[in-house]
């Protein structure tokens, strides 16, 4: 209709002069700030400085967390989003599902089952996003509509000669209102279908599915992170615990060879069934070391234990299981010395102990050097 296309018409042009406005808001901002700004980052840039030998944690690791947290943050806004009227909520959401997309792209190509995870938080990004665009172009409106209306008002309300003026300069000859009603009656169907495509899809829990795909790709990732970690707490005890509970037994013969930053470690374990060998590099100290272990022969421990002549250590491990843990107390036998340890899965976790360990337990020597078996071994 060609009253509708007055109205468009008229907010075209409203829009191209708020846009040229803006331009020339910006352009001043640009010429007055952007060479300063400029020799700032050039100075900044010129010299780089970054810890390469730190320990900031495996990129597994860190993706797997970060995952992990916006997907729930994404489960939470999900669940604030009750009708197409809370737009704050829903503009939020999108934003959630825009981040967790951003986060798992990167292992899109490198990991199974994380391209349908993408492909369906970029759809929800965008219907969230046609959503909340609709809902702003219509507030707009809505305030066109509000304002042609006063000033509409104003010119039948007043005689003055300069109100009418006033009015006749804002307001084209053509009404406008009619083709704006018609735009802001679209908007609001398609805000309205768009609501319904998000509620049918991913509200009132329809998206815990696609949260638990994302939450498995954050464990899994997780989980690679901690391949070739030892995050392990030790304890100084006094005694090898008597009330210790039903434990296996095994005794160790371990040696170490030459090195500074890299520990290399060869290991003799008898059970009550057979001998094993073991091969072992580590590298870093305390809570937190990078850790890689294999089973070898007793060729490759003979070659190698030749090597570790005073740099050996004699114990005997007792290894209890409790929950989701493992206790592991060592009683060596070449020196009165009894240490316990405990492996974990994040190094911010601190066991409580079970009472019969607590008792003799006298001291945490995690970050003592002192107690790590390659000094003892000395």
């Amino acid at each position: 209709m060609k009253s509708h296309r007055t109205g468009a018409d008229w907010l075209v042009r409203r829009l191209r002069d708020r846009a040229a406005a803006s331009n020339r808001k910006l352009r001043r901002v640009i010429d007055s700030r952007f060479d300063k700004t400029i020799q700032r980052v050039e100075a900044s840039l010129r010299q780089y400085v970054a810890d390469v030998d730190g320990d900031g944690g495996a990129f597994a690791t860190i993706a797997g967390c970060r995952i992990g947290e916006q997907a729930s943050r994404l489960s939470t806004a999900l669940t604030r989003v009750h009708g197409s009227g809370d737009r704050v909520e829903i503009h939020e959401a999108r934003i959630a599902a825009k981040r967790l997309r951003y986060l798992l792209e990167p292992v899109e190509k490198i990991m199974d089952d994380v391209a349908p995870v993408v492909a369906e938080l970029t759809r929800m990004q965008d219907v969230l996003g046609a959503l909340h665009d609709a809902q702003l172009f219509a507030s707009e409106i809505a305030r066109c509509v509000a304002e042609l209306r006063a000033i509409a008002a104003a010119e039948q309300r007043s005689h003055d000669a300069d109100v009418r003026e006033h009015a006749d300069e804002a307001r084209p000859d053509a009404d406008p209102i009619p083709g704006l009603l018609a735009i802001l009656r679209r908007l609001n169907r398609d805000e309205e279908s768009a609501f319904q495509v998000a509620r049918d899809a991913w509200l009132a829990n329809r998206a815990a599915p696609l949260l638990g795909q994302a939450a498995a790709v954050a464990a899994s990732l997780e989980r690679l992170g901690r391949e070739g970690r030892e995050i392990e707490r030790k304890y100084l005890l006094s005694s090898v615990p008597s009330a210790m509970p039903a434990a296996s037994v095994v005794s160790i013969d371990q040696g170490y060879l030459q090195g500074d930053r890299i520990i290399e470690r060869v290991r003799r374990i008898h059970s009550a069934d057979d001998v094993r060998y073991y091969r072992t590099v580590k590298v870093g100290s305390g809570l937190d070391r990078m850790e890689i272990e294999e089973e070898t022969t007793k060729g490759v421990f003979d070659a190698l234990w030749r090597l570790t002549r005073g740099r050996r250590i004699h114990k005997r491990r007792h290894t209890v299981a409790i929950d989701s843990l493992r206790w592991e107390i060592d009683e060596f036998l070449d020196r009165p010395l009894v240490l316990a340890e405990v492996e974990l899965d994040r190094a911010d976790r601190i066991p409580a102990p079970p009472e019969w360990l607590a008792a003799v337990m006298t001291a945490d020597v995690t970050e003592d050097e002192d107690y790590s078996n390659r000094c003892l071994a000395k």
